[in-house]
């Protein structure tokens, strides 16, 4: 029945002798990445389901507690410590946008929820080691060389996400851009070099075919529409032989 839950890294009494189950991560200071799926929301679902199981095995635990540490064990829900190293943290933010705020603000909102439901009150804590790694091997196993210094995981307004820059309104259309239709008032004009053309006009060009005038493209040129492409087609050019 529990397979896939793992050990309880610690236990301990905590304020108002309220039971504390504590979920270790650690990364060594010079670590460049994290492990593939070990994220702070595994960790945080993992550190719920011990939390729960010592819950039910609340009477066998205030047994060894009191045997051990002379402490006894309220009724009241447990709490849940989440407790990192500096570097695992910095991982974590680092492989996201705005340093994890995303992540971070629904961590925040996952742990005020699960207290509010069940009582349990999460907590989210980085300790700092004295040296790398920190410690030394005993007779018994590693022993801290210095108490760990513990501070909040993240700063007070880690979790705010920034809004997204808003896209810049695309440019009106130019004048350019727009089309302009034919004045079906107006005959079809064929067109010749030397004559003056103006917006919606139709002109029969012998290879281009029927277009209509867009507008003025400068002095002595018009903007044809010819389907659907526009082109640039001189006028008002003076008739050969005739004076400048």
């Amino acid at each position: 029945p529990n397979k896939g839950v793992g050990k309880v890294d610690l236990l301990g009494v905590g304020p108002e002798d309220r039971l504390v189950v504590v979920k270790l991560k650690y990364a060594a200071p010079g670590a460049t990445r994290g492990g593939t799926g070990d994220t702070p929301l595994r960790a945080l679902l993992d550190g719920l389901a011990l939390a729960a199981i010592s819950s039910v095995n609340r009477e066998a635990l205030a047994s060894e507690l009191g045997a051990a540490a002379g402490r006894t064990l309220s009724d009241g829900p447990p709490l849940f410590a989440l407790i990192a190293s500096p570097r695992y943290w910095e991982l974590c933010r680092g492989r996201e946008a705005q340093k994890g705020a995303a992540w971070i603000r629904e961590m925040e909102r996952l742990a005020r929820e699960t207290e509010q439901v069940i009582g349990v009150q999460v907590l989210y804590l980085s300790m700092a080691l004295a040296g790398d790694p920190g410690w030394e091997y005993g007779e018994e196993g590693p022993v801290l060389t210095e108490a760990p210094q513990l501070a909040a995981a993240w700063e007070a307004r880690a979790g705010v996400v920034k809004p997204k820059a808003k896209p810049r309104p695309k440019a009106q259309a130019s004048l350019a851009d727009e089309i302009v239709e034919a004045d079906l008032s107006r005959p079809i004009q064929t067109y010749e070099r030397t004559e003056s053309y103006e917006a919606g006009d139709r002109i029969a060009h012998p290879t281009l075919g029927t277009g209509v005038v867009q507008g003025s493209a400068g002095v002595g040129k018009v903007r044809v529409l010819f389907d659907g492409r526009k082109t640039l087609l001189v006028h008002q050019r003076p008739v050969p032989g005739s004076p400048a």
